[in-house]
């Protein structure tokens, strides 16, 4: 797992000096909450979206934002 973050925060990085954009990124991910081993609930975490909004607060209104958004069929 840390070594697929690692690879997405040097991509993004790359992005970022090819094109002068900040890079923000939101994956979506499902936590699972279940019972004995079955998922009972899927949802998207509210903190991806919080870190989402504190990242475009903090840059600078000079600087453009390129988001990517990377979405999973449902299951």
């Amino acid at each position: 797992m840390r070594l697929l973050q690692n690879a997405r925060l040097r991509f993004m990085e790359i992005i970022e000096r090819k094109y002068g954009y900040r890079v923000i990124t939101i994956i979506h991910r499902q936590e699972e909450i279940g019972f004995l081993g079955i998922p009972v609930y899927r949802y998207i975490c509210i903190e991806d979206s919080e870190a989402v909004i504190r990242a475009i607060m903090m840059t600078l209104p000079s600087m453009p934002i390129m988001l990517i958004l990377y979405t999973l069929p449902a299951a």
